[in-house]
């Protein structure tokens, strides 16, 4: 997905799979593209009643510059996280790709 965003080429993309304070800090990123999203047994017989953002979501958005995705089936509490994030996009089930969250997050020609 990240080889098809169109931007900028003066703009940097950088893909970390798993979240790292120091690193974000330590590059002074204008922004951080946080994806925060539930366990696959979210729409399985034993449906969660955690509505809270797991773990480790709400101590990286606490301390970085960032724009929250949200990839949910069910409503989720960010009441708490909210004066935090620069931006929040409820991508709900986008699918197995995420083009169309990339389409949204950056201007297309």
């Amino acid at each position: 997905m990240i080889s098809r965003i169109n931007v900028d080429p003066a703009t940097q993309i950088v893909y970390k799979k798993e979240s790292d304070t120091n690193f974000e800090q330590a590059n002074k990123f204008d922004y951080v593209v946080v994806v925060v999203d539930e366990n696959t047994y979210a729409e399985a017989y034993n449906d969660s009643s955690n509505f809270t953002l797991p773990n480790p979501g709400p101590s990286f958005i606490q301390t970085v510059k960032c724009i929250v995705v949200l990839i949910f089936a069910h409503h989720v509490v960010i009441k708490p996280y909210v004066e935090k994030m620069d931006a929040v996009l409820a991508a709900w089930l986008p699918g197995t790709e995420g083009q169309c969250i990339a389409d949204v997050l950056v201007t297309m020609d």
